[in-house]
């Protein structure tokens, strides 16, 4: 009796087999490559770099919040996360960060910019974000805003109309106050209080 021959239909499963085997090895072997080279101890952050918009921003406080993820080295660090931890700091508007062959982390940085005060303690941008940045920081020459919650948008619009008026005349503003019963005083730099009522200012 002639022994019988294997068919195309059982050689395919074998080399299906060993094709699945030398797949699951080659990823096993990138698996373990990628955690090899990832390791902060072969390829670990040497290199801090801080750049942009640094007038107000503390590097020591950024450095601070940097180092526990500059630990897991060049290629483990979390961009992410650490990108949305450093936004979490009162003036920065937004960073940027990106890796630099072959150990550095460079880190860009764009500040809020505040057009008024809102307040004794906070700032508020021209879109009308308020921040409350460390005291220290915050600067006595801007435009002191004061109004009910809700109202940011109403009064730096109106400080806006109020500044081109006084530019016209070379004085310039001190500060607009929007009191809870919705009365209007302004007050200019060279002391000149105005008590406007319940009287819009450029009404």
């Amino acid at each position: 009796m002639r022994a019988k021959q294997p068919t195309k239909h059982t050689l395919l499963p074998i080399k299906a087999r060993r094709a699945l085997v030398m797949g699951v090895l080659a990823l096993a072997l990138l698996t373990l490559g990628w955690y090899w080279v990832s390791s902060p101890e072969v390829l670990p952050i040497n290199k801090v770099k801080i750049t942009g918009q640094l007038g107000h921003l503390n590097k020591a406080q950024i450095k601070a919040v940097i180092m526990p993820y500059a630990r897991e080295g060049w290629l483990g660090v979390n961009t992410l996360e650490l990108q949305k931890t450093l936004r979490q700091i009162a003036w920065v508007k937004d960073v940027s960060i990106r890796r630099q062959w072959p150990a550095t982390l460079t880190l860009k940085f764009i500040e809020k910019q505040p057009v008024a005060r809102w307040g004794s303690d906070a700032l508020i941008t021209q879109s009308g974000e308020l921040f409350f940045p460390p005291k220290a920081t915050i600067s006595a020459s801007l435009p002191l805003l004061q109004g009910p919650e809700g109202t940011e948008q109403n009064l730096l619009k109106t400080m806006e109309q109020i500044q081109n008026k006084l530019k016209q005349k070379h004085l310039a503003l001190a500060m607009v106050q929007l009191s809870a019963q919705y009365t209007w005083r302004v007050r200019l730099t060279n002391g000149i209080l105005i008590e406007l009522g319940q009287h819009k200012p450029l009404k």
